[in-house]
Formats: C-alpha cells, structure tokens, sequence
C-alpha cells in the first residue's frame, strides 16, 4: 500500500508534538535563496546536513526542538543573514497492527496518522472475521500501543468514536506496535442503559469507572434537565443513586467499575409541558405551559388570540393520553 505525501491533514503539524525521524524532508532557506535544489532528508541515524553548517542530530526531537537546533547551527555559519529551516514532507514509516483484527501485519502511515487510521486499515477486509472464536470480539477500549523505547499506552477508542477525545487515539511514531485484544462479552462487559448516546454492553477496562464508562456511551456535560445515574454492582453486591453532574465529575471518577456492572440513566420529566392550538388563531402550533396553571384564554394570548372570523362558540378541546 502506498501513501501519498499529499495525504489530507488536520491541519499543520504541532511542532511540539511531532516527532521528527529519519525520512523527513526539510527545506534551508538562507537570505532570499534556498540552501539546497532540494529539500534535504534526515538520515537514517537521525541526522539532518546542512549548507556550510554541517550536520546535527535531531532524533528523537520534537519538530519544534528540531528547527531550533538547526536554526542554531545555520546562524553560527551565516551570521546575520536571514536563515530558515521548514518541515516540507512528513516521512512514511511502518507500524505494526495485530490481534482482534482481519488483517494483521504493517501498515505503512505517517506522522499524522492515528492510531484508528491503522486500525481501520486492518479492518478493510470485511469478509474476515477479526476472530476465529465466535464467542469473542474485538476489545477497542483496550487497545495497546508498545513504542520502540518500551513504554506502553493503553487507548479507549471507543470515547474517540463515540464523542472525539482525541487524547485517547494519538499520532503514531515509527515501529509503533498496535494491538487489539479480544474479549467474551458474556463475561468480560459492563453495561449501560437509558438516557445515553450510545447504551449497550462495552467491554470493560482495568481502571473503568463511572465516568469513564458515561463518556464511552457520549455523555461528557449535564443537561439543564436533571439526571439520575443508578450504579448497580452485582461484584459487589451494591445499588447506588448519584446525579449526572456527580456521576460526571471526582465522585464518578471515584466510583470503579467491575465487569457485568450495570448503569441505567434515567431523565427527569421536564417542567411544565405543551399544548397544541390550531386554527383560526394567527400564531397556531405549540406551546409550553405549566400543567395545572395555564389557562385557555392564556395559550390564545400566545397564539395572538382569535382572528375575525373566528367562531368562537365552536371550538373545542381534546386532551390525549397516550399512547391513546
């Protein structure tokens, strides 16, 4: 698979959090001329040469860090003339992507890319199953990614896909390995109902609490109506009632989740109400009310009151009950 330089992006690059690697292409501009007929790559130990400077070594560097250090060596060499140092071509690296997944193996990306974009590559073939184990299915509120110095990262995808937390789906880096565990949904799922975005069984993580599990389901801010989360463990044996604003806040933080938990959402109904005027009125339609205080000769002051024509000795009311 090939990918283009000219992939669509975000926007620019973060210079604080790219990370510059061997295959980036950099443009010297000294004074008004470019210091080079083309942009010049950093080597494959991580150097980058430059015109009558020689060469620094920026691995491992942010591309922030990376320009500084350049700049720093070109200004040494040409003094007071106008030097710049410009990132003109990401590189293209391979990552590695396995487990839960169709198609396991490397995938060729970018410093841009994300690790859904791979991901998503190793799910392009939909006419494999990501197990072979029909009782299992892929865990993406747990996948890892293992970095080429050890350290690991273990991503919630599902609060990316499910409200955009770009934090828990970050850029990739070169030798990134990604893998996507499998999991038993009759035994290794917390659910949750009601009032969410997104209810159903997810499968659950080590560090899970309530509001973890609130914003993989899409609930991030308390609506103006009040809400009320029941917490039901059957681990523990417990049942416990917290408003949306605790549940979303340090109580819910506080709160761990534990596999075959439950969380149920519930609404509370909404002040007042509404009732419908149609007719001879010059404003029909709907209209909120207090229930028990609003009069008829009210809602017609909403709706403008009666027109000329009205008959008014023949209007009448009806009143629903549903699901009547």
């Amino acid at each position: 698979m090939i990918v283009s330089s000219l992939l669509p992006m975000e926007g620019s690059v973060d210079p604080d959090e790219y990370m510059v690697g061997p295959g980036d292409f950099f443009t010297v501009v000294v004074g008004s001329v470019e210091g080079s007929a083309a942009p010049i790559p950093v080597s494959a130990d991580g150097r980058l040469p430059l015109p009558e400077a020689g060469s620094v070594d920026i691995s491992g560097m942010t591309l922030a860090e990376a320009r500084s250090t350049a700049l720093e060596a070109l200004r040494g060499a040409f003094g007071q003339i106008p030097v710049d140092v410009t990132l003109s071509q990401p590189r293209q690296f391979y990552v590695h992507v396995s487990g839960a997944v169709p198609v396991p193996g490397r995938v060729l990306s970018l410093p841009v890319g994300r690790v859904s974009t791979a991901i998503e590559m190793a799910f392009s073939d939909t006419t494999r199953a990501p197990v072979t184990n029909p009782k299992y299915r892929p865990s993406l509120r747990n996948v890892s990614v293992v970095h080429r110095d050890g350290s690991e990262s273990r991503l919630d995808l599902m609060r990316y896909y499910s409200a955009g937390q770009v934090s828990q789906n970050p850029y990739l880096l070169d030798g990134d390995v990604i893998f996507v565990p499998g999991y038993d949904p009759d035994f290794e799922s917390v659910y949750i109902d009601g009032a969410v975005p997104f209810p159903g069984g997810y499968d659950a993580r080590p560090d899970d609490n309530v509001q973890s599990l609130l914003q993989a389901a899409g609930l991030y801010e308390a609506p103006i109506l009040p809400m009320t989360v029941r917490v039901l463990s059957k681990v523990h044996g417990t049942k416990r009632n917290l408003q949306l604003a605790e549940a979303l806040g340090e109580v819910g933080a506080s709160i761990r989740i534990s596999p075959n938990d439950h969380l149920s959402v519930t609404r509370g109904r909404p002040p007042g109400g509404t009732a419908t005027i149609e007719g001879m009125v010059p404003h029909p339609g709907t209209y909120s009310i207090e229930e028990g205080q609003t009069t008829l000769i009210e809602l017609l002051g909403y709706a403008g009151g009666l027109r000329e024509e009205a008959h008014a000795t023949a209007a009448f009311l009806e009143r629903r009950a549903l699901p009547d």
